[in-house]
């Protein structure tokens, strides 16, 4: 993907100490025909855009010395709006998250796809082995509604199927989410060649 402009803007939540809202708006301009040859990931035709808003909330509000005492852990995370579009593709996702003090999430998330048979095309276009991913995409594809909404649950990091779609095909994992942190568990911050420490940021 290229992005010919982004916004990102974070504010905090007033009514949460430890709240805050981060936004991201990015337009994509249409990709170039590929050589036949070139193997590079292939996007729908057209612009594209992307934009993600999402409340996030810490253990305490953000600061130099956040990651003391073991602080840094993300408890809530809600993804309001999260979307991927071109002329004749869209995905938007959204998600209700909470995490335990090892950085594990758990909640519920929901994903909805424009043109299904789309998308199929494109993940086998790119992604031949694509297994099970590939086969709900199908099974999804083959269906008769044009549009598709797929819900999942969220068990300490255990992404499975949920909803219709996950009683008909088994609650089988599809993914993974890793431990989110702000920082390391030790407590430590991160330490970053020719940056201040967090004792030295304002």
């Amino acid at each position: 993907f290229t992005a010919v402009s982004m916004l990102l803007a974070l504010r905090r939540r007033e009514e949460r100490a430890g709240g805050y809202e981060v936004s991201l708006n990015a337009r994509l301009p249409a990709a170039m025909p590929p050589p036949e040859r070139d193997l590079q990931f292939r996007v729908p035709a057209g612009n594209g855009t992307f934009s993600l808003t999402i409340d996030i909330e810490f253990d305490r509000p953000l600061s130099g010395s956040s990651c003391a005492d073991g602080g840094g852990r993300i408890l809530e995370l809600h993804v309001r709006q999260a979307e991927l579009a071109w002329p004749s593709l869209s995905i938007d996702g959204g998600a209700n998250l909470s995490f335990s003090e090892a950085g594990l999430a758990s909640g519920e998330m929901t994903l909805s796809i424009s043109d299904p048979k789309g998308l199929l095309e494109l993940v086998e276009r790119n992604a031949p082995d694509s297994g099970r991913i590939g086969a709900i995409l199908a099974q999804i594809a083959d269906s008769q509604f044009p549009e598709a909404s797929i819900q999942f649950r969220v068990r300490q990091g255990k992404v499975s199927l949920g909803g219709l779609l996950g009683m008909a095909l088994g609650e089988f994992e599809v993914a993974d989410i890793p431990p989110l942190r702000l920082c390391p568990r030790s407590g430590r911050s991160v330490s970053v060649p020719g940056t201040l420490s967090p004792s030295e940021v304002g």
